[in-house]
């Protein structure tokens, strides 16, 4: 949750493979938006900026790469499991409007999520 935390993981040497998934905005929210808001992207597509994970681990001494392509896949995984005795994180660069699944349907317990319950009339994406 704090981004400082790699710090403590390098300091310790903690032998953590980190994969971050960045779509470069606020996903979730975003997908939330199309659902009930018609699009309207205030401060998660529009008006945000994500960071570099890749750049920022690095900073803090942790080996990290960045894909982007489907065809680095193989290449990123394999780089990310052969260096097991340190720290290292993967970013892993998608689209913005990529959705999450599953998810939680709105008026549903979480044991119900979409796609597999159907969403009730006022939410589906």
């Amino acid at each position: 949750m704090n981004i400082q935390e790699l710090q403590t993981v390098v300091r310790n040497r903690i032998p953590l493979e980190i994969i971050v998934i960045n779509n470069n905005c606020l996903g979730m929210i975003r997908q939330f938006q199309d659902s009930y808001f018609e699009g309207r992207y205030q401060s998660t597509y529009w008006g945000y900026m994500a960071p570099n994970f890749a750049a920022i681990a690095f900073a803090y001494g942790m080996a990290a790469k960045t894909i982007s392509a489907t065809e680095e896949i193989d290449e990123g995984t394999s780089w990310l499991w052969e260096k097991n005795d340190e720290p290292v994180l993967l970013q892993v660069m998608v689209s913005a409007h990529m959705s999450v699944y599953p998810k939680i349907a709105y008026g549903r317990p979480i044991s119900e999520m979409e796609p597999f319950a159907v969403p009730i009339s006022i939410e589906s994406s």
